[in-house]
């Protein structure tokens, strides 16, 4: 449990759908008030208010919902063609925003945004929680005795795809794309994420690889809605050891590198000792915590929740936050777009 007392803020929900409840429920762990849901779906908005007690008031409209509650924080967890509009509005009523990623469909908008929230003295922070999981800490306190970062591959296969269009697929491969953007940023503090001369090949629908260089760090995302089992992990080469990061549960594994024929036979062995030990403990873990999904959700919003109360900067800057979203516009344009070509590389043109 945090270690701040989050009994005075008064906290909204918009967006009663799944991941409104993760944050319902997380709002509710760490101590906080949940006194508003808002939904346009009013059967959605009562069912989540019901499922916490039954004290939040239920509202339709973001204006009714203005007009009643006094709101120190709203999580917007909607599809991302409302956030603008929705953000905008809660932005100049004075209140602290969390938005789930991406923060906005185009670059132009988040920088609207950014700039509004500055000049109303807003903490706005977008939901990329992989950074705030458990074993991304473990592997940052790592790092210094691994040796140079030489490499970072990251590799998803999303499910949840089956029916969508070839245009929802692409979207929503666009919308993972802040990810391991977001966890580069937590393992090295101001990486640049200059992506224009990244190459990308996107063969099918629903899939995107990319190839890239930050910082003299070598780049490999590989994004899939087809791709099984599913999986969501990143691992970072280094030149003394290696980091696996499951982000699917929030944990990692540290391999020393040492060079011998004995190592080499013993490897095997000890990695799959090492992740049956760490994928046990942490499930306990997070089974005790009360953390059944979206690890690294609790920690973003107690990071958050502190910078409200302490007047403090948010855990995800306004400069990180806008290099993603020029990061992200810029890779899902060239690679992912109705005028990109399929299998090609878009600097060949």
């Amino acid at each position: 449990m945090p270690d701040t007392d989050y009994s005075r803020l008064r906290v909204g929900i918009v967006g009663a759908g799944l991941m409104g409840r993760w944050h319902a429920k997380t709002v509710s762990r760490i101590g906080a008030k949940l006194v508003s849901v808002l939904d346009q779906d009013l059967s959605r908005a009562k069912s989540l208010s019901g499922e916490l007690g039954g004290e939040a008031e239920i509202f339709t409209n973001p204006n009714d919902m203005l007009d009643s509650s006094k709101l120190d924080i709203v999580h917007i967890c909607t599809p991302v063609n409302s956030h603008f509009q929705l953000a905008r509005q809660l932005i100049n009523a004075g209140i602290h925003l969390l938005v789930e990623k991406p923060l906005t469909i185009a670059v132009d908008e988040t920088r609207t945004l950014l700039h509004a929230a500055r000049k109303q003295d807003v903490k706005l922070c977008p939901v990329h929680q992989f950074g705030f999981q458990d074993g991304v800490q473990n592997a940052i306190a790592a790092l210094d005795s691994l040796g140079e970062l030489l490499s970072v591959r990251f590799t998803t296969g999303s499910a949840g795809g089956e029916t969508q269009s070839v245009r929802a697929l692409n979207e929503i491969v666009a919308d993972i794309i802040p990810h391991p953007f977001s966890v580069l940023q937590r393992l090295r503090t101001g990486i640049s994420l200059d992506t224009s001369q990244w190459h990308g090949l996107h063969l099918r629908a629903g899939e995107l690889q990319l190839i890239g260089c930050a910082d003299g760090i070598a780049i490999d995302f590989y994004i899939s809605m087809n791709a099984r089992p599913t999986r969501c992990e990143m691992e970072l080469f280094c030149s003394q050891g290696r980091v696996y990061l499951n982000f699917f549960h929030g944990y990692a594994i540290v391999e020393k590198g040492r060079e011998s024929r004995l190592q080499k036979v013993l490897q095997p062995f000890k990695y799959a000792l090492k992740e049956l030990t760490f994928a046990g403990s942490n499930i306990a873990k997070r089974g005790l915590r009360g953390q059944f999904a979206y690890p690294g959700l609790t920690g973003l919003l107690d990071c958050f929740y502190q910078s409200v109360v302490r007047g403090v900067e948010p855990p995800i800057s306004t400069e990180d936050t806008l290099a993603i979203a020029i990061a992200r516009d810029d890779l899902a344009t060239r690679f992912l777009s109705d005028n990109s070509t399929c299998g090609t590389d878009a600097h060949r043109h």
